[in-house]
């Protein structure tokens, strides 16, 4: 079963007790309630699409605040039913016809001024990141590199991530297929992640979400299992083994990233299709993060490393 409480105007509660003043009731056999004779009917783009029965005791009465209520077979029809409802007599109060095409259960977004401050948030954290490793390596070619990747990636995401965009992507996907073809003609050696990347990134773009409080967490959660992988191939390349050479130590790198990556992926699968709201806009950006890394800026990354090692 389910409920929800209503709000009705002045002239409306006047019109409702005008409306139903005088209409006869009667007792239904198999909820044992009164209702009036009279239904309420709700209509959508001129079509009826739900009818209400009134409780017998509202006949003819001033009511401002009322209670709709329903039930289902499951919790989940339940659910939908209330929020079908919700909508159409939401609908009621636009100036324009209303199209329902579909319920779901999605996060608030978050005002402009918290995602400023987000915003704000993230690059002061980029600039703390920063100086750690610059402290840690001592070396501002491996440190600068590191903050200007993990930027990158953010600006990726939410490109990623924003609305309205699809022509912009729709276009990269056409080049970026164009120079594919073109590299196979010509017989050029091409990276398998260049070929997964340059397709799988512009599909996703042509994709929006809302950049709420959870996207904002998984983004977060991207990033910093980016710089750990940024210093897993630092500390590989600059490891002072004679044994492999500079593109076998990225590939040892290469090879935990990519275990790593697989994992994170493994553990966000089942939250983005089992979970709902929260955990859901979580589990999806987190995956975008991690395959925006591993497809491009880890890459990215290992080749500004090898042309520092010349």
């Amino acid at each position: 079963m389910f409920y929800f409480a209503i709000l009705v105007s002045d002239e409306g509660a006047k019109r409702f007790a005008e409306l139903t003043q005088g209409i006869p009731k009667h007792l239904d056999i198999n909820t044992g309630e009164e209702y009036l004779d009279s239904k309420l009917l709700l209509y959508l783009d001129n079509q009826l699409v739900s009818q209400l029965n009134i409780a017998g005791s509202l006949g003819g009465q001033y009511v401002q605040t009322a209670q709709i209520q329903g039930s289902r077979e499951t919790k989940e029809e339940a659910i939908q039913e209330k929020l079908r409802l919700q909508a159409i007599l939401r609908s009621g109060a636009l100036p324009v016809k209303f199209s329902f095409e579909s319920i779901d259960i999605i996060s608030p977004r978050l005002g402009p001024g918290f995602l400023t401050s987000a915003g704000l948030a993230g690059l002061l954290a980029a600039v703390a990141v920063g100086l750690i490793v610059f402290f840690r390596y001592r070396s501002p070619k491996l440190s600068l590199p590191m903050v200007g990747v993990v930027l990158s990636e953010i600006c990726i995401i939410l490109g990623i991530a924003a609305e309205n965009d699809w022509p912009i992507w729709t276009l990269a996907l056409i080049i970026n297929c164009i120079i594919l073809v073109l590299a196979l003609w010509k017989k050029q050696e091409v990276d398998p992640l260049a070929w997964i990347g340059a397709i799988l990134i512009p599909l996703l773009g042509l994709t929006s979400w809302t950049i709420d409080l959870p996207a904002i967490a998984g983004i977060i959660a991207a990033i910093g299992t980016g710089i750990d992988d940024q210093i897993i191939i630092a500390d590989e390349t600059i490891r002072k083994e004679k044994v492999y050479s500079l593109k076998e130590k990225i590939k040892r790198a290469f090879f935990i990233i990519f275990g790593s990556a697989a994992t994170t992926i493994a553990a966000m699968i089942p939250l983005m299709f089992l979970g709902i709201g929260l955990v859901r806009g979580f589990a999806i950006m987190t995956i975008i993060g991690v395959l925006t890394g591993v497809l491009i800026t880890r890459p990215a990354y290992a080749h500004l490393v090898e042309l520092m090692k010349k």
